[in-house]
């Protein structure tokens, strides 16, 4: 449920920043570079600490270590295709990462839990539906719309190797791409719904009060808060012009089976994609609207039965690896980590 996080923990740095510069070059699970980070109300001159097994990030100035980003199932499993799926896994991801942290920053010398303040917050959830190719609801994904999220922001292409579907606003970003596809470069079914929160929308959604960053993290708010927002994707309705019902009614048809089929034009465009040189983007925002809604009636998938308001979801992938050695027998190995430019969580 809860992936990356970023949190404000300003705490006193083991070494001098001169000192840290020259004790990672001689470590192996730590990397070091010099990076522009935001300190005590406005940017200064820094650095970024990147331990390269957990792919935990400290971000410091002098010798202060401000901020820590790092994704909590790779705490626990060194991986993020498993989901944080309780209180409990939580509490211990955050205790690994506290324990990642000693190793460059001093721990709080109060008893009691750490203090923290969390500006960056990723929700996520894996689904798998049966005989529904990734490909194919993400293709009905992208075509939805989010009152939060500019149409003209929303995307779906190709992200390295996955199929990539995404809504974009200020601090709000919401976005679905093929998990399998990305993990074995082989198209699954398995698609992985992301939102990152930031700003003011964490603020307003699981801070103590809508001007204030939340300073804990509790299972099921998170998930409230997730599944409220997403359940902010209308249950689209057909829209038809009058004067023009039936030639619409038939275009819709066409498109709708275009869009099944998988049937592109000779410059590798889909029909609806096509359809956007011909009319106003209005009218191709319906058209797209109206596909993707019919698609996922095909599909027999009804937006908010994926988002019920208890945990667990249906059709919930909780870990990616179990799954691939279930369907295929597939065991994965997990390779060491390529090397401290992949920052990617």
């Amino acid at each position: 449920m809860i992936d990356t996080i970023r949190n404000r923990i300003r705490r006193r740095a083991r070494y001098s920043r001169n000192e840290i510069f020259r004790r990672v070059r001689s470590m192996a699970d730590w990397w070091i570079k010099e990076k522009r980070i935001y300190a005590d109300g406005g940017y200064a001159s820094g650095y970024m600490l990147t331990h390269t097994r957990k792919k935990l990030r400290l971000f410091g100035a002098d010798d202060i270590i401000y901020d820590v980003e790092c994704s909590l199932p790779r705490m626990l499993f060194q991986e993020n295709s498993y989901l944080i799926s309780s209180q409990d896994r939580i509490e211990a991801a955050l205790r690994e990462m506290e324990s990642v942290i000693s190793h460059m920053a001093i721990p709080p010398e109060n008893e009691g839990p750490p203090a923290y303040e969390f500006s960056r917050l990723d929700l996520v959830t894996q689904v798998r539906i049966p005989d529904v190719p990734a490909s194919r609801f993400l293709q009905t994904f992208a075509g939805m719309s989010h009152p939060r999220c500019r149409t003209e922001d929303s995307v779906y292409r190709r992200r390295g190797s996955s199929i990539y579907a995404a809504f974009d606003a200020r601090h709000l970003r919401i976005s679905g791409y093929d998990k399998e596809l990305e993990r074995t470069e082989a198209p699954g079914d398995v698609v992985r719904l992301e939102m990152r929160l930031k700003g003011g929308v964490l603020k307003r959604v699981l801070g103590p009060s809508p001007s204030e960053y939340p300073t804990t993290l509790n299972f099921d708010e998170c998930y409230r808060a997730y599944r409220d927002i997403m359940l902010e994707f209308p249950a689209v309705k057909f829209s038809s012009p009058p004067r023009d019902r039936g030639i619409r009614s038939f275009l819709l048809r066409v498109l709708q089976w275009a869009a099944g089929q998988g049937w592109k034009m000779p410059d590798g465009r889909s029909l609806i994609d096509c359809l956007a040189d011909y009319v106003e983007r209005q009218t191709h925002r319906k058209y797209v609207r109206d596909v993707a809604v019919s698609q996922f009636q095909e599909l027999g998938i009804q937006w908010p039965d994926l988002f019920p308001p208890t945990w667990p979801p249906p059709h919930l992938a909780i870990s990616f690896d179990q799954q691939l050695a279930d369907d295929h027998g597939v065991r994965v190995t997990r390779m060491p980590n390529p090397g401290p430019w992949d920052h990617d969580t």
